[in-house]
């Protein structure tokens, strides 16, 4: 999508294809209006003729009528508009070029951005335009200059959000009240559960709730993707439908862990290593996965040549898979590893990018979004506990996170003092495991053992820290311990 700037055109500053993929992406789906109108009115529009398509739209949903290319076009030949707003082929037009409404907040803010530039360009110029032709009352002059700009200012906050009154607020307070008891009541939770009831309890929907960002960050192999990939077969398991895209596993290794997962065999038998019995498991595990509704994504993983799969389809395929399988949340594996439909100067600028997509994946959607994350190795022979610390960098992923999970395994680090402080705090067991000098006894033990899980953000919910058992040979958790 390329902007006009007054620098390239004598035109002012707009963006011809945002305005088109809001009207095809309303005509695709109409309930969007409700929020666009909140932030757009049609003098925002730089094209005249989408101004009077847009104005058709608001008049429509205010009269709870349909809105496509027949009512929209109906309208306007009410209005004696038609031809002014391009006739019905520029309706066909917009409804062709879009196929999916997802971001149409993001191509909304574009719009509503250079709406300001404009007003910003108009109010300068005049101010200049006075300016030369020296008017005598100067103090009259600054404060109308000043109103001006003023003007355009409020103009930017005017409609950007929408003002709850305490009365609505408690309206929403009672919903969310007695949707949890009816839930409750019948044994289930608002959020959608994770394989872990531990976890699940420290999330204030008792799972991981819609329109929340959720990040697992951890140090290199030490259980982030086994960490999602338990949770997503266990959501699945119970009827979840999810999506994983990933920048890291392409689709064979993808199925592999998943079945490995559920056969509980060693990912050594996709070596050819495995015996009878572990290939029956195998089998009996590929039919039952066939039948689950997980929806994986690996069109990140291309050629550096060709890069066909971007941040921005992510966002369109997740909107499509909410509507025809209704998934409940999406899971980004790698996200440093995706590509994006425009250039960057820095990494941070980029994951700036990916993460406002991803917010609104879960915001427009209603589902929850859950981002893999790997530290960048600290300087020094060990890297140690995780800590918020390790997030600098990546300040956006704490800013924006509703909820960060750190993992941890200390004893595949050496971390020997955390390894006895997570076997006598949270009852792991392995007492036996350290000798008398402070060291680990068997080496077996460092990768069959424990991880360490920290939830270090909580918006709405407790911080707090646990152990699970982690098995080494099958690459997967084994349970919450009591401690």
């Amino acid at each position: 999508m390329t902007p006009v700037s007054s620098t390239q055109s004598q035109d002012p500053p707009h963006s011809n294809d945002a305005e088109t993929a809001i009207l095809g992406g309303l005509l695709f789906e109409d309930n969007k209006l409700r929020e666009v109108k909140e932030m757009l009115r049609p003098e925002h529009f730089y094209s005249t003729r989408h101004k009077l398509i847009y104005t058709a739209m608001l008049e429509l949903h205010d009269k709870k009528t349909a809105i496509d290319e027949v009512t929209v076009c109906d309208l306007l030949t009410r209005k004696k508009q038609l031809e002014e707003a391009g006739g019905l082929p520029k309706l066909a037009e917009l409804r062709g070029e879009v196929a999916t409404a997802a971001n149409i907040m993001y191509y909304t803010g574009i719009v509503k951005r250079f709406a300001v530039l404009r007003n910003m360009i108009k109010a300068t110029t005049d101010i200049t335009a006075k300016s030369y032709r020296s008017p005598e009352n100067i103090e009259e002059f600054l404060a109308e200059s000043e109103r001006n700009i003023r003007e355009v200012t409020d103009a930017q906050i005017d409609n950007q959000t929408h003002i709850w009154t305490a009365a609505e607020l408690a309206d929403c307070a009672l919903k969310d009240l007695y949707r949890a008891k009816s839930l409750n009541d019948v044994g289930k939770s608002a959020g959608t559960p994770t394989f872990s009831p531990r976890f699940n309890e420290l999330l204030p929907e008792g799972g991981l709730g819609r329109g929340q960002i959720y990040v697992v960050a951890a140090w290199s192999s030490d259980g982030k993707s086994a960490f999602i990939r338990q949770s997503i077969l266990y959501q699945a398991m119970h009827g979840h439908p999810v999506y994983l895209a990933s920048g890291e596993d392409d689709h064979r290794l993808a199925a592999r862990g998943f079945i490995s997962l559920m056969a509980d065999v060693r990912n050594t038998a996709w070596k050819g290593n495995y015996s009878d019995e572990e290939e029956d498991k195998i089998c009996s595990a590929t039919e039952e996965f066939a039948k689950l509704p997980i929806y994986f994504d690996d069109g990140h993983l291309t050629s550096k040549v060709v890069k066909t799969m971007t941040i921005e389809n992510t966002a369109a395929t997740a909107y499509r898979l909410k509507k025809a399988h209704n998934i409940k949340g999406v899971y980004l594996d790698w996200t440093d590893h995706f590509h994006t439909a425009q250039r960057f100067d820095s990494d941070i600028a980029k994951t700036k990018y990916i993460l406002k997509v991803v917010k609104g994946i879960a915001k427009e959607n209603s589902i929850f979004s859950v981002l893999v994350h790997q530290f960048k190795k600290r300087e020094g022979p060990k890297v140690g506990r995780p800590t918020n610390n390790d997030l600098i960098g990546s300040t956006r992923l704490w800013n924006d996170a509703d909820c960060i999970v750190l993992l941890y395994r200390p004893a595949r680090h050496g971390d020997i003092a955390f390894t006895k402080h997570c076997i006598e705090r949270f009852d792991c067991g392995y007492t036996d495991q350290i000798s008398s000098d402070g060291k680990l006894k068997d080496k077996p033990f460092i990768k069959d053992n424990f991880t360490h899980i920290e939830i270090t953000k909580n918006r709405a919910g407790p911080i707090g820290r646990f152990c699970m058992g982690w098995n080494g040979p099958t690459t997967q958790f084994l349970g919450d311990y009591p401690g």
